[in-house]
Order: C-alpha cells, then sequence, then structure tokens
C-alpha cells in the first residue's frame, strides 16, 4: 500500500486544481505576452533590481514633495460662504 504524498492531499482537501503552483508556459511571440508574462519571463535578479528601482523612486518621490511643501507652504483661499 502506498502512502499519497502531502501535497497531493493538500491540493484535493483544498480543492484545489492540480496546475496550482506550476508556471504556465509563456506564449511563443513576444506581441502576444501579458506585462505580467514579460515580466515574469525576466531573470530573478532583473525583476529585484527593477523592483528595488521603482520603490527607491517612489520613496524619493514622496521626500521632494514633503521638502517642497515645507519649503513652499499652501496658501490658504479664501472661502466663498453663500
Amino acid at each position: 500500500m502506498s502512502v499519497p504524498s502531502a501535497k497531493n492531499n493538500n491540493r484535493k482537501a483544498k480543492g484545489l486544481p492540480e496546475t496550482v503552483g506550476k508556471p504556465k508556459a509563456l506564449p511563443e511571440s513576444v506581441a502576444d505576452r501579458t506585462l505580467w508574462q514579460s515580466y515574469l519571463a525576466l531573470p530573478a535578479s532583473t525583476r529585484l533590481k527593477f523592483s528595488v528601482a521603482m520603490g527607491l523612486f517612489a520613496v524619493t518621490g514622496i521626500a521632494v514633495s514633503n521638502y517642497l511643501e515645507k519649503k513652499i507652504p499652501v496658501q490658504e483661499q479664501p472661502s466663498e460662504n453663500k
């Protein structure tokens, strides 16, 4: 009597199809790929560098925004009460 693997038992218990967790084949033509598929086709080190660069860009934008807000405060405009 063979003992079923725990991996298959977890999938069956959760009701997940057998294909969950397996990478899907990328379309042969680059023009047929989605943006996410193209991103996943990049090497892991390139994806990491790209993600870190985007994070640094976002943090820099927030820091510059805060700096400019302190240097050039927003002027209050008179409100129109009717």
